[in-house]
């Protein structure tokens, strides 16, 4: 069974942890599920200790994908295919220019890629910003460390950002090769994007979540919705396809213990 995660909010709508209850109410009854985050960025400054134990790891790795880790212990290249380090940038370097600031700070400053190209092998290539006076002390001389761990390659800002907005397409493949070697996986998308990737879609069922609450939709459901849109699913909104969609049900799932996981189980193997 293929299931995918998507959030209804941009932040903090809860995807990974209700992505772990399945994955720990599957193990409950013996089966175990892979955990696939496809695409993933998180920010060296709020989340300095990911940026830690991606130093220990000798690998770029996330919160979510660290999480999804500790939980199953699968490769973490696995798990998230491509993965991306923010940071904020220091005031100062830019002469106080708070527009400057706000729209980069906005923006998002990428300094740091990490990607799967051969998950067979579990081959990866680092890329690092070749500038990085811009960032706060701080985080200069970690970042650095991390980029020479990983043997990250120096790349212009531009061509980063090139590879950060081709990555759905950079990942397809492996996860291509995921479906082909794990009978069950639980996808999670990022942010509020309908879906990762094109491939990702390719699900049995779907599982829009807001605090509070879990949409379940049959794939082939899911999949015509997006179908209505001229674009690519990563960059239809969830708020903006569950217009179209209609849940074929609802769950209440609750803070910290998601206990709709068991009750979910067993819908999903008795559903038709």
């Amino acid at each position: 069974m293929r299931i995918l995660i998507a959030g209804l909010l941009p932040y903090d709508s809860g995807k990974t942890s209700f992505a772990i209850s399945l994955i720990r109410a599957l193990k409950e009854v013996n089966v175990t599920a892979f955990p696939l985050k496809p695409i993933a960025g998180h920010n060296a400054w709020y989340s300095y200790g990911t940026l830690l134990r991606s130093l220990e790891m000798k690998t770029l790795a996330g919160n979510d994908a660290i999480r999804y880790f500790d939980e199953t212990n699968f490769n973490i290249n696995l798990i998230n295919p491509f993965a991306t380090l923010f940071a904020p940038i220091d005031i100062e370097p830019i002469n106080y220019d708070i527009t400057l600031y706000r729209e980069i700070m906005n923006d998002g400053y990428p300094v740091l890629v990490r990607m799967t190209i051969d998950c067979d092998n579990i081959t990866t290539k680092s890329y690092i910003l070749n500038i990085l006076t811009l960032l706060p002390q701080g985080l200069q001389e970690p970042i650095k460390e991390l980029g020479n761990t990983i043997n990250a390659e120096k790349i212009n800002m531009n061509n980063l950002k090139e590879l950060i907005n081709n990555s759905p397409y950079f990942v397809d493949n492996c996860i291509k090769y995921l479906f082909d070697k794990y009978e069950n996986i639980i996808i999670e998308s990022y942010n509020d994007a309908a879906s990762p990737t094109y491939a990702s879609v390719d699900v049995n069922y779907a599982f829009i979540i807001t605090p509070g609450k879990a949409l379940l939709y049959k794939g082939d459901e899911y999949r015509k919705g997006l179908s209505l849109f001229q674009m690519p699913p990563w960059l239809i909104k969830t708020s903006t396809l569950i217009k179209y969609i209609r849940p074929i049900k609802t769950f209440n799932i609750y803070p910290a213990e998601y206990t709709a996981s068991h009750e979910i189980l067993e819908y999903l193997k008795n559903s038709p």
